[in-house]
């Protein structure tokens, strides 16, 4: 079934996202999120970053760790106004 013109915005600032966080744009991803967001750790789980200087910090750590990598949605689900993405991070840390 086609995307709405809706569900298919929400795929473009998902697909967006991702382009982002590839390329170490850390202002670019904080562009897609509301002043108050709040976040699952993609990685761990972890509940509870909240508010743009929390996710600063968490994708400024993010990208200063790795080198030569790549994100990407596994699938993309909407339902109503909700969207997940599966993330598929492949790369190398500095260490």
């Amino acid at each position: 079934m086609p995307r709405t013109p809706a569900e298919q915005q929400m795929e473009t600032a998902a697909r967006t996202y991702f382009a982002h966080v590839t390329k170490g744009d850390v202002e670019g991803i904080l562009a897609l999120f509301a002043d108050d967001a709040l976040m699952v750790n993609p990685i761990t789980g972890e509940e509870g970053i909240r508010g743009k200087e929390a996710l600063r910090a968490f994708y400024t750590n993010l990208v200063s760790s790795l080198v030569d990598y790549h994100a990407g949605p596994t699938d993309i689900i909407i339902d109503g106004n909700k969207l997940v993405a599966p993330l598929h991070l492949e790369g190398k840390t500095k260490d």
